[in-house]
């Protein structure tokens, strides 16, 4: 008996104790029909509740995500991360840029901080005695990641400053920004890292093998003697690892109202990497402040991955196929433009004045 006729029993009992006959007669043509429309309503809930939806499946750990190939594309026919910032931000600044290719002016800032990241690579790589330290900087908070990072180069676990390329479907492709003529004839998405590490975890006790990177970048399987292709290793051998890898970005500008940027920044990052190494399965991004002594850490699984996928595929998406750019003049999108007349404190332009719709053009300026 389910709860809805307990209820009914229950109510006809109480019924006939005070007077039973003469109160059923009473209540015949109203108590007893919202009595029914009660028991109704109750059948029907426990119905609904025995018909609760399924569980979703879980998503596979590695789970191929379709991707159009078929776009047409606009003049703009790649994207990378900043460029696809600048679209977000101006789609005409982009257009300024890779399609009108007005050369921009690289401020203080920009020229220091190139400076500062071609001097840790240097560093990393033993082609420099110490870290290109100013007085800004403050490395002393990352000497122990630094060295780190030195031991993995050391060990072939580290790759730095890769240029990596993607075709319209997320597969792999070269990019080569020094010869273009060496570029993939498909490439749609550019990404270059500061410092990729990969790290290995042997899941069995027996197993003292080591994954390091090629001179091809490709992933190699130590074990005594033997230099194994990863790729060529079947299933079984290569679950014998557990491959982690960590992203690094430095940055020498601030971090106070930069934070959404930069993850999205890393996300993009660990989309390419997922890509780009198919078998590594947990994702760690850290951006270094080296001027604050501070790091921002990011975690990504490739379940995670496959979900947000297609969401950035989307923005790029839309950039590569626009064809018409629309001007997003106000005080926030021009303030650093480098298209714009905007100036600092000190009066020095941030851009180079060209932008006819810039919204700190002079009214004298301005055509109307």
């Amino acid at each position: 008996m389910n709860f809805a006729s307990q209820l009914q029993a229950a109510k006809e009992k109480d019924d006939t104790a005070k007077g039973g006959a003469i109160q059923k007669a009473e209540v015949k043509g109203v108590e007893a029909k919202s009595t029914t429309a009660f028991a109704a309503t109750l059948k029907a809930a426990n119905s609904a509740e025995a018909k609760l939806p399924p569980k979703l499946p879980t998503l596979p750990n590695k789970q191929e995500v379709e991707i159009g190939e078929d776009m047409e594309l606009g003049p703009v026919d790649n994207w990378s991360f900043s460029a696809l910032k600048t679209f977000e931000n101006c789609q005409w600044a982009i257009k300024l840029q890779r399609v009108d290719k007005i050369p921009q002016q690289d401020g203080e800032a920009a020229v220091r901080g190139s400076l500062i990241h071609d001097g840790c690579e240097e560093w990393v790589r033993f082609n420099r005695e110490h870290l290109p330290a100013d007085n800004k900087t403050k490395f002393e908070v990352f000497n122990t990641e630094f060295e780190r990072l030195r031991q993995s180069f050391r060990e072939h676990r580290l790759l730095m400053e890769e240029n990596w390329g993607i075709r319209q479907d997320w597969s792999p492709c070269n990019w080569n920004p020094k010869k273009p003529e060496e570029n993939d004839p498909e490439l749609w998405g550019k990404a270059k890292l500061d410092a990729f590490e990969i790290v290995a975890t042997p899941l069995h006790k027996d197993d003292d093998g080591q994954v390091v990177f090629g001179e091809d970048n490709k992933l190699y399987l130590h074990r005594g003697d033997d230099v194994l292709e990863w790729d060529s290793l079947d299933l079984e051998e290569r679950q014998r690892y557990s491959l982690t890898a960590k992203i690094i970005d430095y940055k020498t500008g601030r971090k106070f109202k930069n934070e959404m940027k930069h993850r999205d920044q890393g996300l993009s990052y660990a989309l390419h990497a997922m890509h780009r190494y198919p078998d590594i399965n947990t994702f760690h991004v850290e951006f270094w402040y080296l001027d604050q002594g501070e790091k921002m850490q990011m975690l990504f699984n490739r379940r995670q991955l496959v979900i947000l996928l297609r969401m950035y595929h989307n923005r790029a998406m839309k950039m590569t196929t626009c064809k018409d750019f629309m001007p997003n003049p106000n005080a926030f999108s021009c303030q650093y433009c480098p298209y714009g007349a905007n100036v600092n404190r000190k009066g020095v332009a941030y851009g180079v004045g060209v932008c006819e719709y810039d919204h700190y053009r002079g009214i004298d300026d301005a055509d109307i």
